[in-house]
């Protein structure tokens, strides 16, 4: 019998598994190339992405105007509540100034005159001016001294200031306080023809005068008052 050489079926299939493993290898590459690739692109695709979004953010911060810095907040649980500082404090203080003596008006007083002494070519008379009110005032300085007409209006000049002030005089309730007017004795061209019919006195601080009768008085230069002083001259 003929016997027929057949190729060894070992050989075959062992070639065969060496070219499916050169073609899984190959696919297996092929597979890893395309994910690199894939995975290349959409990274170069998100950083550009992150490099317009980065310029846009700083193209807007470059824009965005600079606000007021916010006020300070403090928050307890779930509860937020904003506290404002406030370095501003205002300090209401209501003080009462005490009152003090109220100056002599010429409501509160009364006028009266003293006798003539004369001497030295002067005769000098005392007017005396007395609180007549029930509460206490000052007075002090030079009251405004005139000889007046019948229709009250001034002879000559007001007396000219003789002296210096004796400072404030606290008078009670008929306290006085008096001033000594000088009358120069008739010289001739120096004097007033006419004659007073009255006195006047205004107290110093005042605009109002008091009146009393002294009548046939000349107004002569160098007529004159001295500053007041306590007591009623005698």
């Amino acid at each position: 019998m003929e016997t027929k050489n057949h190729p060894k079926r070992s050989t075959s299939q062992a070639g065969f598994s060496v070219v499916e493993v050169v073609i899984v290898i190959a696919v297996i590459l092929l597979i890893f190339l395309l994910g690199w690739y894939v995975y290349n692109h959409r990274h170069k695709h998100t950083q550009a992405a992150n490099t317009s979004n980065s310029s846009s953010v700083k193209a807007t911060t470059k824009a965005t105007p600079k606000t007021s810095k916010p006020s300070t907040t403090t928050s307890t649980g779930s509860a937020v509540t904003p506290t404002t500082k406030s370095t501003a404090t205002t300090k209401s203080t209501t003080t009462t100034k005490p009152e003090g003596t109220p100056n002599c008006a010429t409501t509160d007083l009364t006028l009266s005159l003293g006798q003539f002494n004369g001497g030295g070519g002067t005769e000098y008379m005392n007017v005396v001016l007395t609180n007549s009110s029930a509460a206490s005032c000052n007075i002090g300085g030079f009251p405004n001294v005139a000889l007046t007409d019948s229709g009250g209006n001034t002879i000559g000049s007001a007396a000219t200031q003789d002296g210096s002030s004796n400072g404030t005089i606290t008078l009670a309730a008929n306290q006085s306080a008096y001033s000594s007017v000088g009358f120069p004795l008739n010289n001739g061209e120096q004097c007033s023809s006419e004659t007073s019919s009255d006195i006047e006195v205004t107290p110093p601080n005042d605009t109002a005068g008091l009146q009393t009768s002294l009548s046939g008085q000349q107004y002569c230069q160098g007529f004159s008052v001295t500053a007041l002083q306590p007591g009623d001259g005698n």
